[in-house]
């Protein structure tokens, strides 16, 4: 686990020839470029472990494949519509439905791995039809949309238990329904039966449909072989429905929808006409001709942050 405050380190240069450079790393203070958010945000560290920053505090970004560090986490503002994200031992939060005649539905455990709060579920039964619909999401846990918005759905899942023998497939859906909750289409994962170990699974779909209204994730388990038995037990985390076209950190949910506040990048006093340069990972990302305020917020921050430099006008 790495905490916080980050390091910036300099030169910090008030005039002069040149651009001011500033780097980041994940340990001393964090003077004189700032980070502030008006609420608590989450992030993955190093290990692969869930961690949760309390308001203001920095957060971070890494590899997860390398543990790589790839520098400052700044998002902006997204709210989490799949409710109880963070209790899924409350049962008004994690129920299935749609359940296949001869199928049933159980769940057999709830605990904490990785930082991620999980429950499994056992799917069990001889099936008498092909198609299995299962969400693991109450019914509460739609979220208004219009159409036009992107909406993506993700959740932490792997196969815990049994055997996949005899399913034909499991997906992470994003579903388009109207405002009363009438089908319209979804968008799916590729199959996530070969899954072992918790992975974070990301589905986005554009919501076209002039009469969609509402939005919904769901675990789409089909092609299950009639007549044969089925046992599998799956363990699901941390879901999320938001609107935008990628995946953001977690947002913690209760009983009710939960909004992340963004996170704003500054340099206090700074002030003027400046070219901005963010370090990445990736590659530079330049902002051309931005003006700062009294406050010095930096502007269009991408998503990791491994330096800064700017260059006055």
């Amino acid at each position: 686990m790495i905490g916080w405050p980050i390091t910036i380190k300099g030169p910090w240069r008030a005039g002069g020839a040149g651009p001011l450079r500033f780097s980041v790393s994940p340990t001393g203070p964090a003077a004189p470029l700032t980070l502030s958010r008006s609420s608590v945000g989450t992030w993955i560290d190093g290990d692969g472990i869930l961690q949760e920053a309390p308001a203001d505090a920095p957060r971070f970004a890494f590899d997860l494949d390398t543990s790589g560090f790839e520098g400052l986490l700044v998002e902006g503002s997204r709210t989490n519509g799949a409710r109880y994200g963070e209790t899924p031992d409350d049962s008004a939060g994690w129920l299935a439905s749609a359940i296949q005649s001869g199928m049933s539905i159980t769940r057999i455990g709830t605990g904490v791995a990785q930082g991620l709060a999980f429950a499994d579920y056992l799917i069990a039964g001889t099936a008498t039809a092909t198609y299995v619909d299962q969400s693991y999401i109450s019914g509460a846990s739609v979220m208004a949309v219009a159409q036009g918005q992107a909406v993506t759905a993700s959740v932490w899942f792997s196969v815990v238990g049994g055997s996949t023998s005899n399913i034909g497939n499991l997906v992470v859906a994003c579903v388009e329904q109207t405002a009363t909750g009438q089908y319209l289409g979804h968008s799916n994962s590729a199959s996530a039966l070969g899954l072992t170990s918790l992975e974070r699974i990301t589905v986005t779909r554009s919501m076209t449909n002039p009469s969609v209204g509402q939005s919904r994730l769901a675990i789409i388990v089909s092609d299950i072989l009639i007549g044969q038995p089925v046992n599998i037990t799956i363990r699901i985390a941390c879901p999320q429905l938001e609107i935008g076209s990628t995946a953001s950190s977690f947002i913690p949910t209760g009983t009710v929808p939960e909004t992340r506040d963004a996170d704003v990048l500054s340099v206090p006093g700074l002030q003027g006409a400046f070219d901005i340069r963010y370090l990445t990972s990736a590659g530079p990302v330049d902002r051309s001709g931005q003006t700062l305020g009294s406050q010095g917020v930096l502007p269009n921050p991408p998503s990791h942050i491994l330096g800064v430099e700017l260059t006055r006008l």
